[in-house]
């Protein structure tokens, strides 16, 4: 039998052990405050190494604070933290409820929401600044207090404390073996789906009747949990849930608890259990009439963090609830199944959705709330899309091909890999949205924003993109070949390698765009604004550049034969090392321009300013400088071959 410690001096005394995790050095005790003869619990943490136990130690200092700042029904009140020779200690409400791991086992609908009063505590966690990671989340560490009509959902003994967007992984204190995610296990960064990881094994432990001891049974050599043909008996909407919330790769689970909650409210919501349990939200006040005198102990030697706003989870689950019955039969079918070809699904409220691999196509969804929804490799083709909100969706790999988008915002979303053939973009909003390597062939983004855009590597070969806002964004490789640009917004755009062979560009603003190597033969850039541009060695062969202001361009070794570039502006540009070779200049003001070494062999260069341009070492057999401005023009060694003059033969004799 294990010795119970002496926490006399500390002002405790331990009654009986509760629990142990070996693994973690942690081990659980009821004990009694010595002074005022209340019942606490006592979570001690061994170490070997005095040095980590003092890191530990400050880590669980500012955790203390942090949670004493946070009023949640799923937390029990953090009363006190103190040093040991091996360790220490945190003393918190004692709560009379067994842990899930001690329970008989639960009906599905109870567990259910079971996970959906877990999700909300988390979402408290997680919305904290900075984020909480709990890093121990497991059927021991979930303790669950029933009575007839409801149940109260407590998340106690958390890990190591993880703190902020992405925070280091480490081995001080490790999690449950089986209910630790793998990135954990490998040292990679932890996020906020790491506990939906933990959360997931639990869950399926639950549904599964599998000891938590035994979940190593559930996983795989890639380290996937496998427990789809032991479900036999939930709904079937609930396993891509399950399935995506264990996932071994973390880009591929819901990014946080707010996602994970709001699709599964959906999913209850859509096969009827959306109602039943309380949630822990509706007995905040319970907890607090039930608490005793836990207040009074409460001697908090941590000052406390500042209160933050509740989750309004409650509130949204009962809204969706009842938008979700009011549409009927078709949001009901699509959640359960996701398949809703042809389906009228106008204003649909599908926010968070987890409709991945979803049959779509030529289904109505003008209007329709998809912000954060997951539609990974969903089959849109020729869907109504008008006006529908998708912001931040995950598109990936859809086929969105045909469809109508016009006015639809997809802000932030991820479309990378998708194909928007023939799709009508017009005026959507599509700004930051993640498009690489999509297909947009032919596609019509008529004023739409992509303002920030990723579209690396993607093809838009003929896509009309007339007017449309693509300032900041990422072209790097893109196909634009004969696409419409005319009066684009490209201001400091990175087009770095792209394809813009026969493009139209009149009027497009270019400004500190980068165009390094990019193709642009033939391409139509009158009225093109590309001050301070950087075009520095790309393919402008044949290019129509009049009257377009390329002020402090840099055009080093760019080819630029046959280009023309009547009254264009080329103030102190750099084309050192350029191929001019026939190009029209006639008008155009070169003055403080770099033409070093450059190619003029045969170029239209009437009228046009040279003053103070730099021309060693260039090539300009063959032109006709007769009217140019050369005032303090450099030419040292330039190859200067000044053509015959045309004369005017004689009138024949009558």
């Amino acid at each position: 039998m294990n010795e119970i410690p002496d926490f006399l001096k500390q002002g405790y005394q331990a009654l009986r052990e509760l629990r142990r995790n070996e693994e973690g050095g942690r081990v659980i005790y009821q004990a009694r405050t010595v002074n005022l003869d209340q019942e606490v619990a006592i979570e001690e943490y061994r170490f070997a190494l005095a040095e980590t136990s003092r890191e530990a130690f400050k880590a669980y200092q500012r955790l203390l604070e942090m949670l004493q700042g946070i009023d949640s029904p799923g937390l029990p009140l953090y009363l006190d933290a103190f040093e040991t020779a091996s360790g220490f200690c945190l003393v918190r409400e004692y709560i009379k409820a067994p842990s899930l791991a001690e329970l008989p086992e639960l009906k599905p609908k109870a567990i259910a929401h079971l996970a959906l009063s877990v999700l909300e505590t988390l979402v408290e966690l997680q919305n904290s600044s900075p984020p909480i990671v709990h890093r121990n989340i497991c059927p021991e560490s979930i303790l669950v207090k029933q009575s007839d009509r409801d149940f109260r959902v407590t998340l106690v003994d958390f890990g190591l404390p993880a703190f902020g967007e992405e925070t280091s992984a480490s081995s001080i204190v490790p999690g449950i073996p089986g209910f630790v995610p793998p990135e954990a296990l490998f040292q990679k960064p932890l996020s906020r789906a790491s506990d939906l990881y933990s959360l997931g094994a639990t869950l399926i432990c639950l549904f599964t009747g599998t000891p938590s001891t035994e979940i190593g049974n559930l996983i795989d050599d890639n380290l996937q949990l496998n427990f789809q043909a032991q479900l036999s008996q939930i709904e079937p909407a609930l396993i891509p849930w399950l399935e995506k919330m264990v996932s071994a790769n973390v880009k591929k689970r819901y990014e946080n608890a707010t996602a994970a909650k709001a699709a599964l409210e959906r999913i209850l919501a859509g096969v009827g259990l959306g109602q039943g349990a309380k949630s822990d939200r509706d007995r905040a006040s319970t907890k607090a009439n039930n608490s005793g005198n836990s207040d009074n102990i409460a001697r908090l030697r941590i000052p406390a963090a500042p209160l933050r706003l509740a989750s309004l989870g409650a509130i949204v689950f009962l809204s969706m609830n009842f938008i979700t019955s009011c549409q009927g039969g078709p949001v009901k079918r699509l959640l359960a199944t996701k398949e809703c070809s042809e389906c009228h699904l106008r204003e649909a409220q599908l926010e968070s959705a987890y409709l991945e691999g979803a049959k779509l196509q030529g289904s109505d969804l003008e209007e329709a709330k998809l912000q954060n929804a997951y539609l990974e490799g969903a089959n849109l083709v020729g869907a109504n899309l008008r006006s529908a909100d998708l912001e931040k969706a995950k598109l990936e790999g859809a086929n969105m091909e045909g469809s109508k988008l016009q006015g639809t915002n997809l802000h932030g979303a991820n479309l990378d890999e998708v194909n928007l053939q023939g799709a009508n973009l017009e005026g959507a909003n599509l700004q930051g949205a993640e498009l690489k390597n999509a297909k947009l062939e032919g596609v019509n983004l008529k004023g739409a924003n992509l303002e920030g855009a990723n579209l690396e590597g993607a093809n838009l070969e003929g896509a009309i993109l007339e007017r449309v806002n693509l300032e900041n964004a990422i072209l790097i490789r893109i196909n634009l070949e004969r696409a419409d640009l005319r009066n684009a917004k490209l201001r400091s755009a990175k087009l770095e390698s792209a394809n813009l062979k026969d493009a139209k560009l009149e009027d497009a603003d270019l400004r500190e765009a980068n165009l390094m190597r990019s193709h642009l033969k033939d391409a139509k850039l009158e009225d093109a604004t590309l001050e301070k541009a950087n075009l520095e060695d790309a393919n402008l062969e044949g290019v129509k550049l009049e009257d377009a202001n390329l002020e402090e361009a840099n055009l080093e070794g760019a080819n630029l034969e046959g280009a023309n570039l009547e009254d264009a502006y080329l103030r102190g540009a750099d084309l050192s090392n350029g191929n001019l070779q026939r190009a029209k200049l006639e008008g155009a003001n070169l003055e403080g321009a770099n033409l070093e070494d450059v190619n003029l062999e045969g170029a239209h260069l009437g009228n046009v300013n040279l003053k103070d341009a730099n021309l060693k070492g260039a090539k300009l057999e063959g032109v006709n400088l007769k009217d140019a401005n050369l005032d303090d023009a450099k030419i040292e060694d330039a190859k200067i071959e000044t053509p015959p003059e045309e004369t005017t033969p004689p009138e024949p004799s009558q």
